[in-house]
């Protein structure tokens, strides 16, 4: 008996691991070189196979995937066949390795051994238009060349490059771009955006004839410039993409009109054929700049430019400042161009700014003097000209007259420099505060430190009379943020304390997660967070007052989403209640002397923002909103925080959020579009042409301002229609046109700024190379290796738990919650 058993559940095992296995074929069998192919996994589950991650081969190119299922009965038995197709092609004949990889089947991870793939030389060959057979490589082929003829250049200089593809005339094609790559893949390309939106490496291409050995030959032109920033030699290759229509039926075209053969069907039948066309260009030496002359500041640009200075004055005052403007014209690219920091004896120097234009740029120096007399600046500024292979040297020799200031600092046209009037007793303190670069933080007062309606007073005079004031006072309090305060928020979680504690004292174990969403209600009101913040980001705000209950609220919400993974225990059960019964109480005595202490230490905060502590600064003004609530001046004095510390993605989210509440805010928006220089990023809300007046007018007001507008066009709607009954129709009806025009203006801006600008799905990336993922887990596979840039901006679709699906472009997956930052929030946070 015990040897049939075991003999029964041998026989079980194998036929489980043979219903697992996964069996690997290609189609066709024998696979030609140029051709595509298809790799298949097969197994007999319900599921189809598939790679975890596509293995990489050298020489092998993967297309694309599809699926299979078939069910079968023979002589009553089921069965159940499900494939996933890899498409390929290969370039050359050989043989190709896939190596050892990872496989998902039948919902389990698995490896598989390496597989080999055996390819056949290509023999296909196409016709021209008298019927002469031609081979693929003779077809369509590239070449690559400099057309200068030089062979030398300087680190950092733009090389013209010139690729060729030649298609034989007559011949059905799809033709991509090129692609230039080096050894080392160093190349940088000139940015030919403005002339190419198709492709901004390569200018707009041309096409040409040519007859090459008897034949007719269409020729494509690609010309692009190319820099590396390294020297030594330097091998330029090239693949130009094609795919080819090639006759499977033999035949002799009936004429040289390709679109007559193929109306008329003359024996034809075409199939894809993925080809690459490659070429080497001659070797290039890239040689290092010689070394700088002594005493001068390089600006990083190489090229043929020319370079002027301009001081502003040549007269000031201790604490006035005058600006050193640098203007750059000529050729060779500005993306080299990093200007350095300038150290001028007596004189304290601000960080550049820099404006550019196609060819040309601009570099400011603001300068303050804290010193009197007569003081020379005396600096050289340079370039590389490449043409000469010398140093061009622009010299700025001054001597600068400093008298003593007399209380009124005035500001020097240009300069980054806040306009002030400060006694001579406060001199040395406003020196000490000031720091390079951006606007000075902002002084945080009681107003400051939470969001208000400053607008609800004089709109109910605006409205005058009884029946208006309760219909605009139901928009607003429809529209309007921050409506509800934190007392009685903390006041209706007290009512909520005494059920909640009842229903979990008489719940079963199993039964409390299904308290969790009075659970959630009951912490957000008692935290004051926005109604619908989930238990996660609860959890999260919560972490640094009282860690264990953050602890317990996370397994909590992770539990909800399958419970019974986890036991909650009796003893668990009641220790979350403990926490939960002190939690009103605990934040009233947490968040009540803050207050207190916050405006004793400000002062000193400033003074360790000056000394350099920005992480210290940036702590402690996280610290106050997060109790005192969301103000732009809380905001923007993290956002200098951040940016002095260099992480400039959360600075830009700082400006952005802070920009939404003071659109009008000159300090904010500088500070804002200083960040997005830093970042590479365009300029936002300029006036560059008159089809951006109707957004750059629409984002001077918030939602809540426009809102106001509309409801002035409804007064003026009800103050017509009241007296329509004293006034004929000369005195109503302008008063109504006015009105509706202004009800819609207000009502349209406020639209578009909620789809727009004040959209709370917009989000901008904190990290850089932040990968996508198919489903939310690490264990998930990526996204096509998929990859976002810090500071690039992407729509938020859906969270859960400690992860967020996002859509950035035409790419949609998942990416953890705190690389990504919520730009019009409830409240801030990564979400």
């Amino acid at each position: 008996m015990k040897r049939f058993i075991t003999i029964f559940l041998l026989h079980a095992a194998i036929v489980c691991l043979a219903a697992n296995s996964v069996e690997i074929l290609t189609h066709p069998r024998q696979i030609t070189a140029k051709e595509p192919a298809e790799l298949i996994l097969r197994t007999k589950a319900s599921v189809p196979p598939s790679f975890v991650k596509l293995p990489e081969v050298p020489g092998l190119t993967w297309l694309g995937s599809g699926t299979s299922i078939q069910q079968q009965y023979v002589n009553g038995r089921h069965s159940i066949v499900a494939e996933r197709r890899y498409s390929f092609v290969v370039e050359k004949e050989g043989s190709y390795t896939i190596p050892e990889t990872t496989i998902n089947v039948n919902r389990k991870q698995e490896k598989i051994k390496p597989y080999t793939i055996n390819v056949k030389k290509s023999n296909l060959r196409t016709q021209n238009t008298s019927g002469e057979e031609i081979s693929i490589d003779k077809a369509v082929f590239a070449k690559i060349f400099v057309p200068e003829g030089k062979n030398t250049y300087f680190v950092g200089e733009y090389i013209p490059v010139e690729v060729q593809v030649f298609c034989l005339s007559g011949e059905k094609i799809n033709l991509g771009y090129p692609k230039i790559s080096s050894g080392s893949d160093d190349i940088i390309y000139r940015n030919y955006q403005d002339v190419n939106k198709e492709n901004p490496y390569f200018d707009r291409p041309r096409r040409t004839m040519e007859r090459i050995d008897g034949r007719d030959y269409i020729c494509y032109i690609f010309r692009t410039e190319i820099k590396t920033i390294v020297t030594g030699k330097l091998d330029l290759k090239v693949q130009a993409p094609t795919e080819i229509m090639v006759p499977s039926s033999p035949g002799r075209r009936m004429s040289s009109d390709p679109f007559f053969d193929d109306f008329f069907n003359m024996g034809y039948s075409y199939r894809k054929i993925q080809h690459t066309a490659r070429s080497e260009a001659p070797e290039l030496m890239i040689k290092p700049l010689p070394a700088q002359p002594e005493n001068t500041y390089f600006l990083g640009l190489t090229g043929n430019w020319k370079l002027t200075s301009n001081l502003s004055s040549d007269k000031t005052s201790v604490g006035n400042a005058i600006v050193l403007t640098l203007t750059v014209t000529g050729e060779g690219g500005l993306e080299g161009l990093h200007p350095p920091e300038l150290k001028i004896q007596n004189f304290r120097v601000y960080s550049p700014e820099i404006s550019k234009n196609s060819n040309s740029a601009e570099i400011r120096y603001t300068l303050i003097p804290v010193k009197t007399g007569k003081i020379p600046i005396d600096a050289k500024f340079c370039t590389f000209n490449t043409k000469t292979g010398t140093y061009d040297i622009c010299k700025v020799a001054e001597e600068i007259t400093v008298e003593t200031n007399k209380g009124i600092i005035p500001v020097a046209p240009g300069s980054n420099v806040v306009d002030t009037a400060i006694p001579e007793s406060q001199k040395k303190e406003q020196e000490e505060h000031a720091l390079a670069g951006i606007m000075y933080l902002k002084k945080i007062s009681d107003g400051d430190t939470a969001q208000k309606d400053y607008f609800s007073g004089w709109l109910i005079g605006i409205i005058g009379f009884g029946i208006l004031a309760v219909i605009i006072c139901e928009i607003l309090a429809f529209f309007l943020r921050g409506t509800s305060t934190a007392a009685n928020r903390r006041a209706a979680a007290g009512k909520q304390k005494k059920i909640l504690m009842k229903k979990l004292k008489e719940s079963h174990s199993e039964q409390v997660y299904d308290l969790v969403p009075e659970i959630s209600e009951y912490v957000n009101n008692a935290l004051d967070l926005s109604p619908g913040t989930s238990l996660d980001e609860s959890a999260q705000w919560i972490g640094q007052k009282n860690p264990e209950l953050s602890e317990e609220l996370k397994k909590l919400s992770a539990g909800a989403w399958a419970p019974g993974a986890e036991e909650f225990s009796v003893e668990r059960k009641q220790r979350l209640s403990k926490m939960l019964a002190k939690l009103v109480i605990m934040l009233l005595f947490m968040f009540a002397p803050f207050v207190i202490m916050a405006e004793e230490t400000q002062d000193e905060i400033i003074k360790a923002y000056d000394a350099g502590n920005f992480k210290e600064a940036r702590e402690w003004y996280m610290k106050k909103l997060e109790k005192s609530g969301i103000s732009p001046a809380l905001l923007y004095n993290i956002g200098n925080c951040y940016y002095q510390e260099k992480d400039f993605a959360k600075a830009l989210l700082c400006y952005e959020k802070a920009h939404l509440l003071a659109p009008r805010d000159e300090a904010i928006f500088r500070n804002l579009e200083l960040t997005r220089r830093e970042l590479k990023l365009p300029a936002v809300n300029q006036l560059n042409s008159p089809s951006d007046i109707p957004s750059y007018l629409r984002d001077q007001m918030t939602p809540e301002e426009w809102m106001i507008i509309a409801a002035i066009g409804l007064s003026f709607l009800l103050i017509a229609f009241g007296l329509r009954r004293f006034t004929g129709p000369r005195v109503t009806l302008p008063i109504m046109i006015v009105g509706a025009i202004i009800l819609i203006l207000g009502s349209a801006m406020t639209f578009s700024l909620y789809k727009t600008t004040y959209s709370t799905d917009r989000a901008i990336v904190l990290e850089d190379d932040v990968q996508i993922r198919t489903l939310p887990s690490k264990q998930s596979p990526l996204l096509n290796n998929e990859t976002l840039k810090s500071a690039e901006t992407v729509q938020i679709r859906e969270r859960r738990n400690d992860w967020i699906r996002i859509k950035a472009g035409n790419v949609v997956g998942w990416v953890p919650a705190g690389s990504i930052g919520q730009i019009n929030g409830s409240e801030f946070s990564v979400f």
